[in-house]
């Protein structure tokens, strides 16, 4: 009986040595520079790719490694099933009897992020995200890491982005955006950060249609061209029924 169960862990220890997954990048280092810490609202998104090599479908098991934070931060990981409140630091919790695991069709990718919550706190914080086979918890087979720094706001102008606002928040069938001359596009994204909408053509007193949106959450990304992504606002997008 021995031999048998050192034969099975064996073939579970050589194929999880074995490359199952890639994961694009395997270090995220994102520096996040003039925030508007007195938004507590703010969610800074830091993501990668993994991808699933073998020929056959795979189960994953994902568990969040906090290295250091300042002690306000609050960070929930989103994979492709859903998005975890911050308590929750894996998928796959037997003592808890709780089993999401993330199902990957052979040659398949999702993105597995991590949300920061800053809470007001500017800071440093290194997290791992430890990746195994559901049926092979304990062996891990890549681990995602996460080097993130979150800074003040410090310019007039970069005041000015972070005083944007979407509003109405709840809304219903559309949102608009308070002084808008910093953003050239809006990109909204539901919280497993697929791009469901976007808008071009930015100007003031406009109306950004969210009808054929189901109810939920939502992040809405303010684009600069020459910039990138200079502020991210959850939307909460509820119907109004008499």
């Amino acid at each position: 009986m021995k031999q048998i169960i050192l034969f099975i862990f064996l073939i579970i220890t050589a194929f999880a040595q074995a490359q199952v997954i890639k994961v694009e990048p395997e270090t995220v280092a994102i520096d996040f520079k003039n925030q508007n810490l007195n938004d507590f609202g703010l969610q800074l998104q830091q993501s990668a790719k993994v991808t699933n090599l073998t020929k056959q479908e795979i189960r994953l098991r994902w568990t969040r490694v906090i290295l250091n934070q300042p002690l306000a931060w609050e960070t929930q990981v989103c994979d492709n099933n859903a998005c975890y409140i911050p308590r929750v630091s894996t998928n796959i919790d037997a003592a808890a009897g709780f089993s999401q695991p993330v199902i990957l069709k052979p040659d398949s990718s999702f993105n597995l992020g991590l949300y920061i919550v800053p809470n007001g706190a500017a800071g440093r914080g290194t997290f791992q995200l430890i990746l195994a086979l559901a049926n092979a918890p304990n062996v891990p087979i890549d681990t995602l890491h996460f080097n993130t720094s979150v800074n003040l706001t410090t310019s007039t102008r970069d005041i000015a982005r972070a005083d944007i606002k979407v509003f109405p928040n709840p809304a219903s069938d559309y949102f608009e955006l308070t002084d808008n001359s910093d953003v050239d596009r809006i990109v909204l994204y539901n919280l497993l950060g697929r791009e469901v909408r976007s808008f071009k053509g930015i100007s003031n007193g406009e109306h950004y249609n969210l009808s054929g949106l189901p109810d939920g959450l939502y992040l809405v990304s303010l684009v600069e061209n020459k910039r990138g992504i200079v502020k991210t606002v959850r939307l909460n997008k509820r119907s109004y029924r008499p």
